[in-house]
């Protein structure tokens, strides 16, 4: 007695993995709109502004700024001391040595800056960056009352700080 004996070409195997394929896409699809993050845009307070907020001229400075914040925390954990205007000029880091933009340091962690039209602070102690959409006043201790005016608070990331109490 002979028996027939069909080849194992896959094709069964194949189905199962394309079904499976299509239960995790359904299951993917329809699980999206649970997941979208909405805008956090209404909980910003009076003095923060979102960095999506601002106009895209704004933007090259404050990410640069963003990067050197970083740049500060290593050199101060290096030096157990903050870097002046001076070295982050020689040291080539933006936006310090950027020659449209006048920095100052008016306290240890405390960079000021302006360019005639807006100005920024950057207080690399509580890893903040603050923007002013005029001509900086002269800097007055202490650092929160020299905030009240119309300086507005930069947000990078949502997600992170509006939790952030700071």
């Amino acid at each position: 007695m002979i028996t027939k004996v069909k080849p194992d070409n896959g094709a069964r195997e194949g189905r199962y993995l394309a079904l499976a394929i299509a239960i995790i896409l359904a299951i993917g699809a329809l699980a999206l709109p649970h997941h979208q993050s909405g805008s956090n845009l209404s909980k910003l307070s009076s003095n923060q502004i979102a960095v999506e907020q601002l106009p895209k001229t704004q933007l090259p400075p404050l990410r640069e700024l963003n990067i050197a914040n970083e740049e500060l925390q290593f050199y101060q954990q290096d030096e157990q001391r903050w870097p002046t205007v001076a070295e982050l000029t020689d040291e080539f880091i933006a936006p310090f040595s950027d020659q449209q933009w006048q920095w100052q340091q008016p306290q240890h962690g405390i960079y000021l800056g302006h360019n005639g039209q807006w100005s920024l602070l950057l207080d690399a102690v509580q890893q903040q960056i603050w923007l002013r959409p005029s001509v900086h006043a002269p800097f007055v201790a202490p650092l929160d009352h020299y905030l009240e005016g119309q300086w507005q608070h930069v947000l990078f990331n949502l997600g992170n700080d509006l939790g952030d109490t700071h």
